[in-house]
């Protein structure tokens, strides 16, 4: 199983039904270093981790995540992002997606 935390639209349960036809079940959990903020694709807009400081904190939940939902998860962020791997502050390893 993989984790992967998230602070964005990988949260929202009918994203969750179309990607992994699943509810995921996660924790909340903390990740330092990085800022959130929103970029624009079209018509939508989305929040975006990018590189901040030891005093920057992201709230999210961390979920479990089998090989071929961590593929969907690749495909639907899509070339704006990158998933790199990270310590959240549980002391956890999980991927996050960042800007790329």
């Amino acid at each position: 199983m993989q984790k992967v935390f998230t602070y964005g639209t990988l949260q929202n349960k009918e994203i969750q039904m179309e990607l992994f036809g699943r509810i995921l079940p996660g924790k909340l959990d903390q990740l330092t270093g990085f800022k959130k903020e929103i970029i624009i694709l079209g018509t939508n807009s989305y929040p975006i981790l990018k590189l901040g400081d030891e005093t920057s904190i992201i709230d999210g939940i961390c979920y479990e995540m089998t090989d071929e939902d961590l593929k969907n998860c690749d495909i639907y962020e899509g070339k704006e992002y990158q998933r790199i791997l990270i310590t959240l502050a549980s002391k956890q390893k999980a991927w996050v997606y960042i800007e790329a």
